[in-house]
């Protein structure tokens, strides 16, 4: 066996180390980015299904402001419940202007985020569905909104998902365990075959 083999045979599991190590990082990066497109999109689905299932419950024989109150409790309730998931954020905006927060956390979380409500009011003015991107200094956080009428006046519903807070609540980092044993059985496989070429090597010279 030549000394460039040799020096190959040797520096392999090197370049195999690097390799896991880049596999494993770029698995983690999928699987995140997998994570959080399931997870926006599925309570997207939601609140379209939400608006769906509204537009279906006719109320017949209501005078309007009950049938409008009604509606309007049912929004916002529903607004409720979804931003009590951790992960997730919702709000909705009156015809007014007025923010209606889902909870006291969400609140203090967009709070620099909506700084500039009218900049918001402008963008999502021209659709009634949409997404929509708020940007915080050097942070953006991507929200789906539709619009949802109580009777008497349009709700638009925001719903978005705190991706530092899914991404604290899976640990992608446990994936590593069992991709390093693989890749360290890898290695020690490789070295073992290194270890018998070159012996074989010795024994074929002599």
């Amino acid at each position: 066996m030549n000394v460039v083999w040799k020096k190959l045979l040797i520096l392999s599991p090197i370049v195999i180390l690097i390799a896991m190590l880049y596999f494993v990082n770029h698995t983690i990066i999928l699987l995140r980015d997998i994570t959080y497109s399931f997870v926006f999109s599925n309570n997207a689905g939601a609140v379209q299904m939400f608006e769906k299932e509204l537009k279906a419950l006719p109320l017949p024989g209501y005078p309007k402001a009950e049938y409008s109150k009604f509606y309007s409790g049912i929004i916002h309730a529903f607004s409720n419940v979804l931003g009590e998931k951790h992960v997730v954020i919702t709000f909705l905006i009156d015809e007014n202007g007025t923010v209606h927060h889902s909870n006291y956390e969400n609140e203090k979380m967009l709070e620099a985020w909506l700084e500039n409500e009218c900049e918001l009011r402008r963008q999502i003015k021209a659709n009634k569905s949409g997404y929509v991107i708020l940007h915080n200094l050097e942070e953006e956080m991507l929200f789906y909104y539709t619009t949802i009428f109580d009777g008497t006046q349009n709700y638009r519903l925001f719903v978005g998902i705190d991706r530092d807070a899914l991404e604290a609540e899976i640990n992608f980092d446990k994936i590593i365990i069992p991709v390093s044993i693989i890749g360290f059985l890898l290695i020690v496989f490789v070295q073992y075959s290194i270890w018998l070429r070159m012996t074989y090597g010795k024994r074929q010279v002599k």
